[in-house]
């Protein structure tokens, strides 16, 4: 059974530092410390285990558990803050620009009205002719 923590914990560990977005890391997290996870087989199969060796298993695999989750946690820290820096990049504005003037006033309802027509008709294949009369 120790064997086998060790061989959980060398898989677990390895499998996080492959971890590449949040999808990858957080199926990891399921598939090692979820409900049907990778951990609670083993604490499952403790009932088989004799009463000496329970003591001593279960620790060990509560600090395997403690640890995965700290990793995994890190891990999650990690991928925050270069998504964190990443939007900074991106959206980071440059205060010492001029900043953009709000337009002033808008366009006569019946305006509007006019130049929807106009592009309605336009699109039927009319057009628009100016001229004195």
């Amino acid at each position: 059974m120790k064997e086998e923590l060790e061989k959980l914990r060398t898989e677990a560990f390895a499998r996080i530092e492959q971890c590449g977005d949040l999808s990858q890391l957080r199926q990891l997290e399921v598939d090692y410390l979820g409900r049907k996870g990778a951990i609670t087989r083993v604490l499952r199969q403790m009932g088989s285990v004799p009463p000496e060796e329970r003591a001593t298993l279960g620790k060990l695999a509560n600090e395997l558990k403690a640890e995965i989750q700290k990793a995994i946690d890190a891990r999650y820290e990690s991928f925050e803050k270069t998504e964190r820096e990443r939007r900074l990049r991106i959206e980071s504005a440059d205060v010492t620009l001029p900043g953009i003037r709000p337009e002033i006033g808008h366009l006569h309802p019946i305006t509007i009205v006019f130049d929807e027509v106009r592009r309605i008709f336009e699109g039927l294949g009319f057009q628009v002719a100016t001229g004195p009369e």
